[in-house]
């Protein structure tokens, strides 16, 4: 994996002075879809960037869902075939180490139905509302780690302090036995005037809603 050069890293890893380290227990997957296809690639490099300091993942990972519409919050039609072109140009660049499409095969499907759900029958690769289903299952088993840290390709990440180690908080929050996860938290425009003392990962997404790790 590439860690991109501190002018794609905006003024979050400008401060940093010291090589990160690499985190053996943890993966990062980002999803996309066909709608993704105009903003992909700088989407990823930012991704990518932001959250490789102070740790980097073992593994960077970009899930395609090769579904190609209607889609859930429809705002493109996108190009699926323009998405697997940019996804083979990261992993030469490697920026990320993998692109991870699912095979659209009933048997794979209801064995991973199967494996989750304890039901072989559903071969829908989507929910009735559209939302991705077998995909993100089906490239969550593809994960090797203990840990893996999911996102969205359209996030976009803010970092207040790269020397911040979000990802061993989120782990610590994962040592108790009763958490299963742990999830972006919403960010709320009355906590905006924090950004300045709080050294927390702040993430925007397109839909409108923002979140903290």
């Amino acid at each position: 994996m590439r860690l991109l050069p501190q002018s794609s890293n905006r003024v979050a890893l400008s401060s940093c002075n010291r090589p990160s380290y690499l985190d053996s227990d943890t993966t990062l997957l980002i999803k996309a879809c066909a709608q993704d296809a105009d903003v992909l690639r700088p989407q990823v490099e930012h991704i990518v960037s932001q959250l490789s300091y102070p740790s980097r993942f073992k593994r960077v990972c970009l899930a395609v869902d090769t579904f190609e519409g209607p889609f859930l919050r429809e705002y493109s039609s996108g190009s699926l075939k323009d998405v697997l072109a940019i996804a083979e140009h990261l992993k030469t660049e490697g920026v990320i180490d993998a692109v991870l499409i699912s095979p659209n095969i009933e048997s794979s499907i209801s064995d991973v139905y199967s494996r989750w759900f304890a039901n072989d029958t559903v071969l829908d690769t989507h929910t009735s509302g559209r939302a991705p289903l077998y995909p993100q299952l089906w490239a969550f088993e593809q994960v090797d780690t203990r840990f893996v840290l999911q996102c969205d390709s359209d996030v976009l990440v803010g970092r207040c302090d790269a020397r911040h180690d979000y990802l061993a908080d989120m782990k610590h929050a994962c040592s108790d036995p009763g958490v299963l996860s742990v999830g972006f938290n919403i960010l709320r425009v009355s906590l905006a005037l924090t950004l300045t003392t709080h050294p927390l990962v702040v993430t925007f997404q397109r839909c409108a809603s923002a979140s903290w790790i």
